[in-house]
């Protein structure tokens, strides 16, 4: 046997060495994989929030316009029946 050959127990190891060199590749890839996914997602949720946030922000001021209207509509009744029993006293 000539010294250059590797004997068995090294072509196991490096056999070994090259077969966990390409399960790390595989797991850092689906691990990058996973982190590209969830950003995206977290971006998209984060834009979807923002919306919410405006449309809760515009059904807020339109609800503190109709609280608005609705005290104005409750002073006018107030009026109407002062007028209504002045008017019932003068007859």
């Amino acid at each position: 046997m000539a010294q250059n050959e590797p004997n068995e127990g090294q072509i196991s190891t490096q056999a070994k060495s090259t077969l966990e060199r390409h399960v790390q590749t595989i797991l850092v890839s689906l691990i990058t994989a996973a982190i590209i996914y969830v950003s995206v997602n977290l971006s998209h949720y984060q834009e979807q929030m923002a919306r919410f946030e405006e449309r809760m922000i515009a059904l807020t001021d339109k609800i503190d316009g109709l609280l608005m209207l609705r005290e104005d509509v409750e002073d006018n009744k107030v009026r109407i029946k002062v007028l209504e029993s002045k008017h019932e006293r003068e007859r």
